[in-house]
């Protein structure tokens, strides 16, 4: 879902829905051969000091595979996200701790070390080239929440998997 973010912000906009995992382009690569459900809720509003953020909370339940057992394991997804879109690396730096930074130049997210500092243009407003894509901004809070070592749980008496 490819999105006016501009539009979104001028009309307070609020989006919530479902996302198969299936639709993501980087999580079927990390989770059991299972097809999961997201739900979502974001807000796009504009903060007092005219920062163009993005709030909201996003939940589910992911199977993953346990590297212990090699077996599914269940893992629930329940964050919440506060950002805010900035056009350069300068302005990410000058956010209060409580946005995290989402770079859109040019129509496009930035999230590596490719932004070229020499263009520090931001994107036009009113152009229907500047897109944000909702699927992309849920795939990456997700990723950022999913543990880096998925295992089943210890229970009361210290055990975990059967090996």
């Amino acid at each position: 879902m490819l999105i006016n973010p501009w539009q979104e912000f001028k009309q307070g906009r609020c989006i919530d829905g479902i996302i198969e995992t299936s639709q993501f382009t980087r999580i079927p690569g990390l989770i059991d051969n299972s097809i999961d459900k997201i739900y979502f809720a974001i807000e796009f509003y504009c903060d007092t000091q005219q920062r163009y953020c993005i709030k909201g909370h996003i939940n589910g339940k992911l199977w993953l595979t346990c590297q212990r057992c090699l077996k599914p394991v269940a893992n629930t997804i329940d964050t919440k996200i506060n950002l805010a879109l900035v056009s350069n690396y300068e302005a990410a730096k000058q956010l209060p701790d409580m946005y995290e930074p989402v770079i859109f130049k040019d129509g496009n997210i930035r999230s590596d070390n490719s932004f070229d500092r020499h263009n520090r243009t931001r994107a036009n407003r009113d152009n229907n080239k500047s897109k944000l894509s909702i699927l992309d901004l849920i795939e990456d809070e997700i990723i950022l929440v999913l543990p880096y070592v998925p295992t089943h749980p210890i229970d009361m008496e210290g055990e975990t998997c059967q090996v």
